[in-house]
């Protein structure tokens, strides 16, 4: 029985990509982690895992110091990276350490995560075919597969749904940096007038007042 690892700090999130890993890879076993460290703990009673699923952006140990600890001690080989900050582009020469991985931005749809899953694992039998680097490294090409959307819609949905609230709260935030940013910009505008104001009264000479009766 294939056994694959799966590591995500979010609890919905991990039920959701353990579904997908069950539609793509029937028969697997999912050992599930939430931080690098349990993984690493979990990886020590288990020979190889047949491949890992991991987000990379996770408190404590990131999932790409998590698979090179696993790479290292050859519990795996294989790796699917999931993130929604990460940038592929500028962790490219992170990703180069790793001959065989996918890379998934969130939000991705459900279909995409079985085909790469699939495409990571050759039929889902435990026996996986070749994969070639260039391959590994173009997720989005196609693979010829059956999905029963029976399973996957629901599993579609809901992943959407926490996607699309987690983009929404994404950009909540960058609105609020940007006007924290915009209002702290005034407020050092105000002070330096403010102290100009005050340099300028200095240097006026004190009037006296006499007031007669």
């Amino acid at each position: 029985m294939p056994e694959v690892l799966l590591v995500d700090d979010e609890a919905m999130i991990r039920t959701l990509v353990r579904n997908a890993i069950k539609v793509a890879v029937p028969g697997a076993a999912v050992i599930e982690a939430d931080c690098g460290d349990k993984a690493l703990r979990l990886a020590a009673s288990h020979v190889r895992f047949e491949l890992v699923v991991t987000d990379i952006v996770m408190p404590g140990m990131d999932g790409l110091d998590l698979a090179g600890k696993l790479a290292a001690d050859g519990h795996a080989s294989r790796f699917v990276f999931m993130s929604g900050y990460a940038d592929p582009e500028r962790l490219q020469t992170r990703l180069a350490a790793f001959p065989c991985f996918a890379f998934l931005p969130k939000p991705f749809d459900i279909p995409r995560l079985i085909q790469t899953i699939r495409s990571m694992t050759g039929d889902g039998s435990g026996r996986p075919e070749p994969v070639r680097k260039a391959a590994v490294r173009r997720p989005h090409q196609r693979a010829e597969f059956r999905v029963d959307w029976n399973r996957v819609s629901p599993l579609d949905r809901d992943f959407r749904r926490v996607a699309g609230l987690n983009a929404r709260t994404n950009e909540i935030c960058a609105g609020l940096n940007s006007a924290f940013a915009s209002q702290a910009g005034w407020i050092r505008r105000i002070a330096a007038n403010i102290g100009a104001i005050r340099a300028v009264q200095r240097r006026l000479p004190a009037r006296s007042v006499t007031i007669s009766a």
